[in-house]
């Protein structure tokens, strides 16, 4: 191994992406390029890119990790690629999830486009695009020249190496599924306690800002529960889990919690006392939901009491309600009746001929 090349995995190893990376691109560029050097490259590359939705970021570690698998010569070499760029993909992954995470619980903005709104919107596609890098190596790109040279190698040799690179994977895992389920009911717990705070201090409010509150509570909670939801296994399978069992329970509990409070929540807009989720087609479901809830965790523990349930109704809005948009639209609280209440109270209330006008209807 060269001088420069030592020095790029020194500079790896030392998570010093970006020097890794300039080094590698010294090599490549004196034309001394190994697969080695290739294949650090790539794994400094994952941490140093600022969007991995960028088609041109994706085609960089494609061509990145086509070029490390031209070099290789041996099946062994092919099997230590592949591992190297697994490995490589599992750190990126979870350096990406606890830092998506950890601005969560340190900072949950609680508006549009805050962090919660970010991790919402970004947490399912992100795992898309694990895959599509993950496909550089393993799919059209790299792959025919691994298989040619794997092809060549008995297969039984090869099965051999690819197990024992698979069980150091799982060995070397930067984020276990314990540890990363932590996590998620950790921010998920924080995310809750930030929005019901923020929202009981704001429920009582003029109408615009009620509305906004109403939106970023309910939102902020749904992704609360999803959390939460994917650290628990699918039911039916918890005795097969590793989780144990007592920690399941708590994790659904939690969830129950969360849906409960968004059921039991009052929202004061200008002084008018509602619930937060309003209307029987709103309310139904969400309350068939927390009673499926309620009877899995009885299931798992047959000393748990369901509690009452919310009621169907709610509590509804005042009659001054615009119940006309209401009936139309199915909720009170959604923006379009929002936006057609301002226009009565505060254009056609203002005259005497709109006032005539809501009097007729």
């Amino acid at each position: 191994m060269s001088n420069d090349l030592l020095r790029a995995k020194t500079a790896l190893e030392q998570k010093d992406y970006s020097k890794a990376l300039n080094i590698c691109t010294e090599i490549i560029q004196k034309k001394e390029d190994t697969p080695e050097c290739y294949a650090i490259a790539a794994h400094a590359f994952l941490f140093v890119i600022d969007d991995p939705r960028s088609e041109k970021n994706q085609n960089t570690f494609g061509n990145t990790v086509t070029n490390a698998a031209l070099g290789i010569t041996s099946a062994e070499d092919a099997c230590k690629l592949e591992y190297d760029l697994r490995k490589a993909i599992n750190e990126w992954r979870s350096s990406c999830i606890r830092a998506k995470l950890e601005a969560v619980r340190a900072k949950p903005e609680l508006k549009e486009g805050g962090t919660l709104d970010q991790y919402n919107n970004s947490i399912v596609p992100f795992f898309y695009y694990i895959f599509i890098l993950s496909g550089c190596l393993f799919g059209d790109m790299a792959a025919p020249y691994v298989k040619e040279v794997i092809g060549k190698t008995d297969k039984d040799a090869v099965e051999a190496l690819r197990h024992q690179y698979e069980e150091q994977l799982k060995g070397e895992d930067p984020l276990p599924d314990d540890v990363l389920y932590d996590l998620q009911v950790e921010a998920a717990m924080d995310i809750f306690e930030r929005t019901s705070h923020f929202f009981e201090e704001n429920n009582d409010s003029a109408r615009d800002f009620a509305l906004e509150v109403g939106n970023i509570t309910r939102m902020n909670l749904m992704v609360a529960s999803l959390l939460i939801g994917q650290s628990v296994p699918e039911e039916g399978k918890e005795v097969e889990s590793n989780i144990p069992m007592s920690t399941i329970i708590d994790r659904l509990k939690m969830q129950a919690g969360i849906q409960e409070y968004e059921l039991n929540a009052i929202i004061r807009p200008d002084g008018k006392t509602m619930s937060l989720y309003i209307g029987e087609d709103v309310r139904k479901p969400s309350i068939g939901k927390l009673k499926r809830l309620y009877e899995r965790i009885q299931r798992l523990d047959p000393t748990f009491a369901i509690p009452a349930l919310p009621s169907i109704e709610g509590v509804v809005p005042p009659k001054s309600g615009c119940y006309v948009a209401t009936a139309i639209y199915g909720s009170y609280d959604c923006p379009e009746v929002w936006t057609l209440r301002r226009f009565r109270d505060d254009i056609l209330a203002q005259t005497w001929y709109g006032r005539a006008f809501i009097h007729t209807y």
